[in-house]
């Protein structure tokens, strides 16, 4: 899984998970779970195989962008790990292999904001 460091904010009230890199909204189902952690830090947790890239996405997601530099590209059979950095952050992706990206350049991705996890710094427990 992929670790960001965030802040939780809210804006117009959404919760948004803030890295300073990207932003994530949080899906409104768990507004009661994430409440107390407004403002505060927290971990965001997202998965490589959560990460999608144009036009190879699963239909009817709730997704937001992410971009990032690619470093290394691994060809791994039916699909490619991507390795990218988004500036403070270093992260995985896991795509199509018909994406064909080229090393060096700057790609934009997706964000399935269903499936992110959000963690408690202190304790390193998932919040629920």
């Amino acid at each position: 899984m992929n670790f960001f460091d965030a802040t939780l904010v809210s804006e117009d009230g959404r919760l948004i998970a803030d890295t300073g890199d990207f932003r994530i909204h949080l899906p409104e189902d768990r507004k009661t779970a994430f409440g107390d952690y407004i403002g505060k830090e927290v971990a965001l947790g997202i998965r490589p195989e959560n990460i999608h890239g144009e036009p190879y996405i699963p239909p009817d997601i709730d997704a937001d962008p992410i971009q990032g530099t690619l470093e290394v590209v691994e060809l791994l059979g039916h699909e490619l790990h991507l390795f990218l950095n988004s500036g403070t952050n270093s992260f995985v992706a896991i795509v199509d292999t018909r994406l064909a990206p080229t090393v060096g350049n700057t790609i934009d991705l997706l964000v399935n904001v269903d499936t992110v996890h959000l963690f408690d710094k202190d304790s390193d427990l998932a919040i629920r």
